[in-house]
C-alpha cells in the first residue's frame, strides 16, 4: 500500500497530504518518503506516531488496553467502534456509514513508522486540526486517545486548529 501510495505521488508536486485518525501514521511515512513533493502535511484528529513509534505507543494511556479488550475473540481485528463515539448520530449519516464499516487490522496500530530522517523535523510546514467534541470517545477509552499527539503539536509548533465536531467531522461537518 505504501509502494502505491507514493508511487501515485511521482506526478504531483506541493501535495497538501491529509492523515485522519490511523491514517496520520500513514501519511506521516509516506511524506518521510517523497517529502520533496510535499507542500503542507495535515494530521485530522489523528495519530502522529515519531520515528520507531506505534499509533498504539502513542495513544494515550490505556487506550492501547482498551483496543485490546474491544478485539477479544480476535488476535488480529479490532472491530469498528461505536459510531457514537466517533460523533455520528444523526439518522442519515449512520445510514450511510454503517455498511462501509470494517475491522481494523491490528498489526497496523502495533507497527513502528520507520522514517528516513529519523527524529528531524520534516521540511515542511505541518498542522494539526482538533476535534473538540470528543465527550463520548473520552467514555469510550477513559482518556482522549489522541491527546499526547495535540500536546506534540502544540510542542512541535504546528499550527494547530480546532473543529467543533466528533471525531469523524469529514461525515458529520463536511463543510467545515
Amino acid at each position: 500500500l505504501l509502494g502505491q501510495l507514493t508511487a501515485g505521488l511521482e506526478v504531483l508536486r506541493d501535495v497538501v497530504l491529509v492523515g485522519h485518525s490511523y491514517g496520520g501514521a500513514v501519511v506521516t511515512v509516506v511524506a518521510d518518503r517523497v517529502a520533496d513533493r510535499i507542500k503542507r502535511l495535515v494530521y485530522l484528529d489523528s495519530a502522529a506516531p515519531g520515528h520507531g513509534q506505534a499509533s498504539t505507543g502513542a495513544f494515550a494511556e490505556g487506550t492501547e488496553d482498551k483496543l485490546e479488550e474491544m478485539s477479544q475473540g480476535s488476535d488480529w481485528l479490532l472491530p469498528p467502534i461505536p459510531l457514537d463515539s466517533v460523533g455520528i448520530t444523526a439518522p442519515d449519516d449512520v445510514a450511510w456509514v454503517e455498511p462501509r464499516r470494517k475491522p481494523h487490522p491490528l498489526r497496523t496500530l502495533n507497527e513502528p513508522v520507520v522514517l528516513s530522517r529519523g527524529e528531524e523535523p520534516p521540511p515542511f510546514p505541518v498542522s494539526y486540526v482538533v476535534h473538540t467534541d470528543k465527550e463520548v470517545m473520552i467514555g469510550l477509552f477513559g482518556v482522549d486517545p489522541l491527546a499526547p499527539f495535540v500536546a506534540k503539536a502544540k510542542e512541535l509548533g504546528w499550527r494547530l486548529s480546532e473543529i467543533d465536531a466528533g471525531h469523524d467531522a469529514m461525515i458529520t461537518h463536511p463543510d467545515r
